[in-house]
């Protein structure tokens, strides 16, 4: 039986790594080429391209393809929302941006934040990394959290154990990131 799943990738060189390094459904290079998507395929197309199409292969995953990207781009206008929005319809919420954005250049918006914690009944903490920080050609040099988060991090934990509040932290990963104190 064909495996329903086949091949999604986006990242560099895919699909040499499933084919040839974790032989992932043990396809051909032709297979893996007919049904990936978005790859950086290296010089995979040229070698292999060709024989897929005569074999058919292609039109096969052109209609994989458009099925996935009609139902991603239903999914993103039915359901995108910020977490904010998302809280704010079963609560209200007080919010301080604690960072002005995913870099964190300065701690201008800890106080705030931490201010904002105070006599709540719960609090919620964003914190990560995005492709302006974490993509192929942006390597970081360690598993820190960007410049100020980890203040952030530790300043949120702290107010919240000494208030005795109970604490949620979210975590939109695209790496591992070290909590230096915890």
């Amino acid at each position: 039986m064909e495996h329903p799943c086949r091949y999604i990738v986006a990242d560099c060189n895919s699909v040499e790594v499933m084919v040839l390094g974790h032989k992932y459904l043990n396809d051909t290079l032709v297979d893996a080429v007919a049904q990936s998507l978005n790859a950086d395929y290296g010089d995979y197309v040229p070698k292999y391209g060709v024989e897929a199409v005569k074999k058919g292969k292609v039109a096969k995953a052109l209609k994989n393809l458009y099925v996935v990207l009609m139902r991603l781009a239903s999914l993103m206008v039915a359901l995108y929302v910020t977490p904010l929005a998302g809280l704010g319809t079963y609560t209200d919420v007080k919010f301080a941006s604690g960072c002005t954005d995913v870099k964190c250049k300065n701690d201008s918006g800890i106080k705030p934040a931490i201010e904002v914690t105070r006599d709540m009944n719960v609090t919620v903490l964003f914190v990560g990394l995005d492709l302006f920080v974490e993509a192929e050609s942006l390597d970081r040099s360690d598993l820190s959290f960007p410049r100020f988060q980890q203040d952030l991090v530790e300043d949120f934990a702290d107010a919240n154990v000494l208030n005795n509040v109970p604490q949620l932290w979210s975590f939109s990963l695209m790496e591992g990131l070290t909590l230096h104190r915890y």
